[in-house]
Parts: C-alpha cells; sequence; structure tokens
C-alpha cells in the first residue's frame, strides 16, 4: 500500500465513504416507493456522500503518491465517459449537489392547491389536521 493510503486518516474516510455509499446503494432502487420523510433522508445521505467524496478527490489530487495518482486518474475517466471533462471534476460534485437539493427542495414545498381542495372537502377541524400532516 502507498503512504496516501496508509493514513489513518485517509483509510478511515475511505471506510466511511464506502459503508455511507452501500447504504445508499442498498436501497436506491426502492426510492419510489419511500415517503416523503424517507426520501428527504435518502438525499440527504446522498448529498453528504458527494460531498465526502469531493473532499477525498480533493486530498488525492493534492498528493504526489503514485497510487492516489492513478486513482485521481482513473476517477477523471470515469467522469469523463460520463460527458464530463477532465478537468471539471469538483464541477460535477456540485452539479450533482445543486440537482439533489432542487429535488430536496421539491419534497419539501408542499401543493397548496391540492391541500385546499381536499380541505374545503372536509367538515371538522380534527379532519383538517390530518390532511396536513398527509402533506
Amino acid at each position: 500500500m502507498s503512504d496516501f493510503f496508509d493514513s489513518d486518516i485517509v483509510r478511515e474516510e475511505l471506510q466511511e465513504i464506502n459503508e455511507l455509499q452501500m447504504s445508499i446503494y442498498k436501497n436506491a432502487m426502492k426510492f419510489g416507493t419511500f415517503s416523503r420523510e424517507d426520501k428527504v433522508d435518502h438525499i440527504e445521505r446522498l448529498t453528504e456522500l458527494l460531498e465526502r467524496q469531493k473532499v477525498m478527490y480533493t486530498r488525492i489530487s493534492l498528493s504526489d503518491d503514485k497510487e492516489a495518482i492513478d486513482l485521481k486518474n482513473h476517477l477523471q475517466k470515469s467522469v469523463e465517459l460520463m460527458g464530463s471533462q477532465r478537468e471539471q471534476i469538483c464541477c460535477y460534485y456540485s452539479l450533482v449537489c445543486q440537482i439533489l437539493l432542487r429535488i430536496l427542495r421539491s419534497l419539501l414545498t408542499i401543493d397548496y392547491s391540492s391541500v385546499i381542495i381536499q380541505i374545503s372537502k372536509i367538515s371538522n377541524l380534527s379532519e383538517v389536521s390530518k390532511c396536513l400532516l398527509k402533506t
């Protein structure tokens, strides 16, 4: 192993990234069936993963260790395969986080028109609160 990857800090962070990534990918195909709260939690964890990956990429980029350089080149090639330019990998992380933020905002936005329609059909106050909790 190289000096870069022998670092306790780097190894711990890579382990945490891997565990977070596995838990996210394990449930990714079920996203459409999640409740709103579960979707929000999933997106927040995905955003955390991307932020951690961005920090790790920055560490790798600052290293002159051969294995770190090889990993950086591999990551850059992966980003190229997804349609981005090599030099824009940090921009790629930021762009994905912005997209996730928009999705998160849409999940947290209440569709007031549907709430008003539902409330107008309700006859008592306790039913109104139940309706609001569903949205």
